[in-house]
């Protein structure tokens, strides 16, 4: 399924995952860029001027291209669901270092997931074992649970410890804190909570966000303990800053189309998705220096400024 380096270049019309370097300001972006066979993907480093080095290729399932993130040194770890696109089988985690040698890290990890570095190095992932269906409590609709562990992984890319399992809908990494991290947990009866955990699994905070529907969940630019995310109903749409220290939720930005996306920029305003004629642009990355990485949709332009 991984391949090797190649020193070609993408193109950069279908970039779907971009990533953040070191702090303070990264000297460049790393991108995940589909190649024209579809069932292959480069990781390309791009510097500010917008050129593009390939550092390594990875095989795919067509149409699902590497999930994933960037530690501070500049490790890759991406997740790659395997040929023959079953969300539900068990995916590849692999690492790519900076020149481009790709390690397989875990054959079982969950297709559907971003994972995260910490601070120091280490990295969390999710592992899940679906359950059974469950009927939601309307009757309207059958539910798959699963059983999902976060894992994390030591420096020397040994055996992960478990630090904590939920029993439920979903469970999504959103952001690691200085000495844990911040999922979104949804239990069996559709209710979804934001909860900050240390790691060893132990709850600090969490925030009830009852039957809301979220997505675009972020952490604030300087602020580990804030989540941005957007919340979206069938008439509109609300991008809601939930601080972790203080357990609240607040309305950064209200009555969006439903179709929305956006996040909350280090000055705290609210950055949003725009349509230019049928290319819709968004915010994909916030950077440390304080400048946003936007990207539109369906052209693959990519511009970086404040």
């Amino acid at each position: 399924m991984t391949r090797g380096a190649g020193a070609s270049r993408a193109s950069l019309a279908l970039l779907v995952c971009l990533f953040v370097g070191a702090k303070p300001a990264p000297p460049a972006v790393l991108a995940f860029a589909a190649l024209p066979d579809a069932d292959e993907s480069a990781l390309l480093r791009i510097d500010a001027a917008g050129e593009g080095r390939e550092l390594a290729r990875v095989g795919h399932a067509a149409g699902f291209l590497p999930r994933g993130a960037v530690s501070r040194k500049g490790l890759v770890a991406a997740v790659v669901v395997p040929e023959g696109g079953d969300l539900v089988a068990p995916a590849e985690l692999v690492t790519i270092d900076a020149q481009g040698t790709i390690r397989l890290l875990d054959d079982r990890a969950r297709a559907l997931q971003r994972p995260m570095f910490l601070g120091d190095g280490r990295l969390l992932s999710l592992r899940a074992t679906p359950g059974p269906e469950r009927q939601r409590a309307d009757g309207r609709a059958l539910l798959t649970t699963e059983l999902a562990s976060v894992l994390l992984w030591p420096l020397d890319a040994g055996a992960p410890a478990v630090v904590w399992t939920h029993d439920g809908l979903w469970l999504d990494l959103v952001a690691p804190t200085g000495d844990g991290f911040v999922a979104l947990a949804v239990a069996q009866d559709g209710r979804s909570t934001l909860e900050e955990r240390d790691l060893q699994g132990a709850l600090r905070s969490r925030i009830d966000l009852g039957l809301l529907p979220v997505r675009d969940l972020a952490v604030v630019p300087g602020e580990d303990r804030a989540i941005s995310f957007v919340s979206a109903g069938p008439a509109a749409a609300s991008l809601v800053r939930a601080d972790l220290r203080a357990g609240r939720l607040s309305i950064v930005a209200s009555a969006l189309p439903p179709d929305a996306s956006g996040r909350v920029s280090l000055a705290g305003r609210a950055l949003l998705s725009r349509w230019e004629g049928a290319a819709r642009t968004s915010p994909s990355l916030l950077l440390s220096d304080g400048s946003v990485v936007w990207w539109t949709y369906g052209v693959g332009v990519v511009q970086r400024h404040d």
